[in-house]
């Protein structure tokens, strides 16, 4: 918080300053905190640093308080205490997220997953948990990113040692260390060191700061490998391609690559414009047993049949991961997930299933590992797979008709 207030302060007095305006005398920065002294987790050294400069910048320090109510342009604290605004910025420290001890984990005082020093849980044998999620036994540490990067080797290592059956006893043990390296920044190029019971105050400190902060922040974008270098060169155009001109065949080379999941489907601009279209060729039958159609969709269609409300959906996805057998697990709990949407239950399902032509074993093998998989989602949903549909194509492909049930959303007076 203290931080994010120094530099906000510092930005806004500049921005101020570009037109002519006297930041000092119009901006007001106010700290509000329940901790009752500056940075109480750094030591005492670096508290008295960052009061310092709290003093000289001119920030006032409401300490020892809480937000009781934030109410429009004012602040109620503990007290009685009326704090007005006229911008209200929140910084909270990290929090454990409920489900975490709602799914029977042991954890700590404040919530987070509680493992041993080989990062597994300390009752659910199996679960490995590191960074801010997890809290060691017995080395209780602040929420830092170096305690996440350090336990990545040792973790990745016990991982495999798990699913190989390796025994525990040769499991790497990770102690986080006691004290770490803090940069904190002041807001005008300056930053200040703290570990341990060290401070130093300084601009080159800024500088070293500022360098590993945009090196890790560029590991997850510059740094990423570039994914259309590493996609083949495209097949030429096709006949139809070629047939269609010069500018289709421009749209073919320039278009990035295709996503064969979610974002592989049609868009819905596209898929209204053309239903549209296909109403003014011929209207499409319309029956009262259909209670949401593609009049106005969702998820699922409803149709009603003697007194029960029938659900039904339908997805399709060429193979977009190598192994099948996975591929078939997303696949089928995709086609759920509509049906879920829905508030309904799934009861059978149908596939469509297109293989690449090869071998008849290699066929049949891809088949197997496909619908092991696809089944292994349809069981956890209690839906039956009833029959389907296979046939040869240019690529894998994979998709479920899901039927089911829902209670009727619109009573037995129907739609409307």
């Amino acid at each position: 918080g203290i931080e994010l207030a120094l530099s906000m302060q510092h930005r806004l007095k500049g921005e101020l300053a570009k037109v002519g305006k006297d930041g000092d005398r119009l901006l007001k920065m106010v700290l509000v905190s329940r901790s009752k002294s500056v940075l109480p987790t750094h030591s005492k050294a670096v508290s008295r640093i960052f009061t310092r400069i709290l003093k000289e910048r001119d920030v006032k320090l409401l300490f020892g308080v809480s937000v009781v109510e934030a109410k429009e342009e004012v602040l109620v604290l503990t007290g009685g205490i009326m704090q007005p605004f006229d911008e209200c910025v929140w910084c909270t420290q990290g929090c454990a997220q409920s489900w975490i001890k709602d799914s029977g984990f042991d954890v700590d005082a404040n919530g987070f997953l509680q493992v041993d020093t080989h990062m597994e849980s300390t009752n659910s044998p199996g679960v490995f948990a590191a960074g801010d999620v997890a809290s060691i036994l017995g080395h209780p540490r602040p929420k830092a990113g170096v305690f996440a990067v350090f336990a990545g080797k040792p973790l990745a290592s016990n991982l495999r040692s798990a699913v190989l059956g390796v025994q525990k006893r040769r499991y790497l043990d990770y102690f986080p260390q006691k004290t770490f390296l803090g940069l904190i920044g002041t807001g005008d190029g300056c930053a200040v060191a703290s570990k341990g019971t060290m401070a130093l105050e300084s601009k080159w400190l800024w500088e070293l700061k500022d360098w590993i902060d945009r090196k890790w922040m560029w590991t997850y974008t510059g740094g990423l490998p570039d994914m259309e270098d590493m996609m083949p060169p495209p097949p030429p155009p096709n006949e139809v391609a070629r047939a269609a001109g010069p500018e289709a065949i421009k749209m073919l080379e320039e278009v990035p690559m295709r996503c064969g999941g979610c974002g592989a489907k049609v868009g819905a601009t596209t898929l209204t414009q053309a239903l549209k279209r296909l109403e003014l060729y011929r209207p499409l039958p319309d029956r009262s047993e259909v209670l949401v159609g593609l009049k106005a969709p969702d998820d699922c269609a409803l149709v009603r049949v003697g007194g029960v409300v029938g659900l039904h959906t339908v997805d399709f996805f060429r193979g977009f991961y190598e192994d099948p057998f996975v591929f078939g697990k997303i696949a089928a709990n995709h086609a759920l997930s509509d049906c879920h949407a829905m508030a309904g239950t799934a009861v059978s399902a149908l596939a469509v299933v297109v293989l690449p032509f090869a071998l008849e074993s290699k066929v049949e093998d891809t088949l197997v590992q496909l619908m092991a998989g696809a089944t292994d989602g349809l069981r956890e949903a209690n839906c039956a797979l009833v029959g389907g549909h296979t046939c040869e194509g240019k690529e894998l492909a994979l998709g479920f008709a899901i039927n089911g049930t829902v209670e009727d959303p619109f009573g037995a007076a129907g739609a409307g």
